[in-house]
């Protein structure tokens, strides 16, 4: 049936007869509370579940036309451009410029203050639900930093591109009954590694468990993904590594309850054994606007070959050098597992966010090497952010703490 078009005059007509609608809030009001709740759900990496929202979204649709319609009247262009350019301006700031502030003033603006997001429970869908505190520097956790009734606990994530291997830490609350593995599948379970900017990857693809000798056993499914080539099976491997903080040797693979076979990186047979010490160097490497510091690809025989190659950019790996050009020293070796950095004269620490990964990264470096603490020698500066360097630093327990959980 042919409907006849309705003149202008009818169209404003009926507009009028809407109900009219009022918000006393300013567009820099409206505009900062879309903002805060967009960087809250950001912040939050862990996997939420999907919900039907048919009903609702066509409301707002029909609300946002009457606001376009009516506002557009409304507001000035002028306006407009004003709100704009200050939003241009609040999210400006280079990187360049960030690592240049001192870190307190850093912390202050970052929002380094710690804060408690949930606590695990034995609900899966409400381990999902576990949320993060908010650390901006991802720096590495100490042994001085947590308490005897907390935990480290560090994953292996995968990259985008499926070339690098990223360790990330959390911080949870120990509880009675379990074990140091019930806590990395809890991990497991709830992190969004696609939030933080890594590949989807966890929890595995078979069944974690401890054997009555604590050994790790990870029985896989008949059709897990982790042989299909030499670069899963790399993967695989690598994410196996951080059971080493745990002071385990080697985890025992199976199919089907018969011996797991992996034949594209060598003939492994049953059971992966991890490297005592990975001796590999520590390169920056960005993943959604955080930096974070990941091992590169090559194992060196000396920390002198690992900590040369961490000033050089590795493009293939999208990874950045993590020494400044500015920063020239020598190594030697100490007493009792020590690694002596001496600051040269003509180089100068200062107290920002690009010499605190510095101090950091040779730290991971000295760690996968054996040494148990670093000292700054000649640095001429008492402190850089949190690292006193008047005193030997112990090598960090796990790399780029992204929060805690109760």
């Amino acid at each position: 049936m042919k409907k006849n078009p309705m003149s202008d005059s009818e169209i404003a007509e009926l507009l009028h007869q809407l109900p009219s609608v009022k918000d006393h809030r300013s567009m820099h009001e409206v505009y900062k509370n879309i903002e805060n709740q967009l960087e809250q759900e950001k912040s939050y990496p862990v996997k939420k579940k999907k919900k039907l929202f048919l009903l609702p979204a066509l409301a707002t649709v029909a609300v946002l036309f009457l606001a376009i319609f009516l506002g557009s009247t409304l507001i000035e262009p002028n306006e407009l451009y004003n709100i704009a350019e200050d939003v241009q301006m609040e999210r400006g700031q280079s990187l360049e410029e960030k690592t240049s502030l001192p870190l307190d003033s850093q912390d202050t603006a970052n929002g380094m203050e710690r804060k408690e997001f949930g606590s695990f429970s034995s609900s899966k869908e409400e381990q999902k639900s576990i949320l993060y505190e908010e650390n901006p520097m991802r720096l590495s956790i100490y042994p001085n930093e947590f308490a005897d009734d907390q935990l480290v606990v560090t994953l292996g994530l995968p990259d985008q591109n499926v070339q690098n291997v990223v360790p990330v830490s959390i911080l949870v609350m120990k509880q009675d009954g379990k074990t140091w593995l019930d806590y990395y599948q809890d991990v497991m379970n709830s992190i969004d590694e696609e939030l933080l900017g890594f590949a989807e990857y966890y929890p595995y693809q078979g069944e974690l468990s401890l054997s009555e000798e604590g050994n790790v056993e990870l029985n896989l499914m008949e059709n897990h993904s982790y042989d299909l080539s030499s670069t899963t099976e790399s993967i695989f491997f690598r994410s196996l590594d951080v059971f080493r903080n745990q002071k385990i040797s080697s985890v025992i693979l199976k199919q089907n309850a018969s011996p797991a076979d992996f034949s594209h990186t060598g003939d492994i047979h049953g059971e992966y054994a991890i490297p005592s010490l990975a001796k590999t160097g520590y390169f920056l490497f960005e993943a959604n606007d955080y930096l974070y510091l990941a091992p590169g690809p090559e194992r060196y025989e000396k920390i002198e070959d690992a900590l040369n190659a961490m000033r050089n950019e590795i493009s293939t790996h999208n990874l950045l050098p993590s020494i400044p050009e500015s920063i020239d020293f020598s190594i030697n070796d100490g007493q009792l597992g020590q690694l002596i950095i001496r600051i040269n004269d003509q180089s100068k620490l200062v107290d920002n966010e690009e010499t605190a990964r510095f101090i950091d990264a040779v730290l991971l470096t000295a760690k996968d090497f054996g040494y148990q603490t670093v000292s700054f020698d000649n640095a001429r500066i008492q402190e850089v952010g949190k690292f006193n360097l008047e005193n030997p630093i112990e090598v960090p327990i796990g790399a780029n703490l992204i929060g805690e959980v109760e």
